[in-house]
């Protein structure tokens, strides 16, 4: 049977001819495209060969992207993420689509919000870092860049134009999952098990969306894409700015857990108390289960200097949960310029020089952070108290 009897969508994008279809790669670099004529006359079986691709441009309806679906057509992995035509994969059916579907595991994902009040304390850098030797043993693990200046999203050299970005994840404009950068991507190369959603500079303009549209809740615009994306990932980490912006406050109430970075230096740690207050305030009004999992101190010259050694110490003693424990992570990461170079290639530390003493930093860092997490998962959180934030 012709696909076009198959779904009356399909049926109508025949007749406007719009329609075209053509192997993915072409040495010239051009793509052959045939009517949707055509298309229909020589599909006899509603399938094509393995690596067809059909097209769909931007102002396709949404019903035939679920007509398309139903007859076994999906994304073509990360090249669907690129804006301009749609790229959509044919399989040759939608029983072994299914197949794979159902082989991929559920995993129990944990939501971390990373932050401080103040830039340039290693946010961006620990994400990362942390990720990767996460992915070491084994997880999976998602960075949303939520930051305008698209910190991660360079580090990871990955595109801050042209393709979908947080902004269309926090607006709706498009699925969660189609603003993901896999390791399927040939065009980034991302370290393995690390997927990301970019940042881009249309972050400006939410201001002026969440205006346009006034009945949308401002901190709510993360709880549905996290929902959709519970379940893909081990670990999704939300990248946050600086200041109290708005992607940070719905950053706060869709997170499990935040973890705060800080540097030894008189200016990060005084930031502190304004990030407590914040996870305080967003435990008491909008997300009660929210709970500060710990304090990465990171950027700690060797030997550690009497200054740096009082700033640790101060961070450890006031980062206290209600219980009197520290919240600080006994793990920390050394100043080195190695980071910065393993940034500058797109890599992790563990990529870049597994060996250093700095990536065995990172993964005695995820092991505390693992078991951290076990351990506070075991019993409620314990909220902090107002005498923290003001420590």
């Amino acid at each position: 049977m012709l696909l076009s009897l198959m779904h009356p969508a399909l049926r109508a994008v025949r007749a406007r001819g719009d329609l075209y279809f053509g192997p993915s790669r072409w040495p010239s670099g051009q793509r052959a495209r045939w009517p949707a004529a055509h298309l229909f006359a020589h599909w006899p079986s509603g399938r094509l060969a393995h690596g067809t691709l059909l097209h769909r441009f931007q102002n396709e309806t949404v019903g035939l992207w679920r007509a398309a679906m139903e007859c076994g057509i999906t994304h073509n992995g990360p090249l669907a993420r690129r804006r301009g035509p749609r790229r959509l994969a044919l399989w040759p059916n939608l029983t072994r689509l299914n197949r794979r579907r159902m082989s991929e595991k559920i995993r129990n994902t944990v939501v971390i919000a990373v932050g401080n009040q103040k830039g340039g304390v290693g946010k961006t850098t620990n994400t990362i870092q942390l990720a990767g030797a996460l992915a070491e043993r084994g997880r999976r693990s998602l960075i949303i860049d939520l930051d305008m200046t698209s910190g991660a999203t360079k580090a990871l050299r990955a595109p801050t134009d042209g393709w979908n970005s947080s902004f269309e994840l926090l607006t709706g404009a498009e699925n969660a999952e189609d603003t993901i950068i896999t390791n399927e991507e040939g065009e980034v190369a991302l370290p393995p098990n690390i997927h990301l959603v970019p940042s881009s500079r249309k972050l400006a303009e939410l201001d002026t969306f969440l205006a346009l549209n006034p009945w949308l809740i401002h901190q709510d615009l993360l709880i549905e894409p996290i929902n959709r994306l519970r379940g893909k990932y081990d670990y999704v980490f939300l990248d946050t700015p600086p200041q109290k912006t708005k992607t940070t406050i719905p950053a706060l109430k869709a997170a499990d857990f935040a973890v705060l970075s800080a540097m030894p230096d008189h200016l990060a740690v005084s930031a502190l108390a304004e990030a407590l207050s914040d996870i305080v305030a967003a435990q008491r009004h909008a997300n009660e289960r929210l709970a500060l999992l710990g304090v990465i101190v990171c950027a700690v010259p060797r030997p550690k200097t009497r200054l740096a050694r009082e700033l640790v110490a101060y961070v450890e003693r006031t980062c206290v949960d209600a219980a009197g424990h520290t919240l600080k992570f006994s793990a920390e990461i050394s100043r080195s310029v190695v980071v910065q170079e393993a940034q500058k290639m797109g890599q992790t530390i563990l990529q870049y020089q597994g060996d250093h003493p700095v990536a065995d930093e990172y993964r005695t860092l995820a092991k505390e952070f693992e078991d951290r997490l076990a351990a506070m998962r075991q019993s409620p959180p314990i909220p902090l108290t107002e005498e923290v934030t003001h420590a």
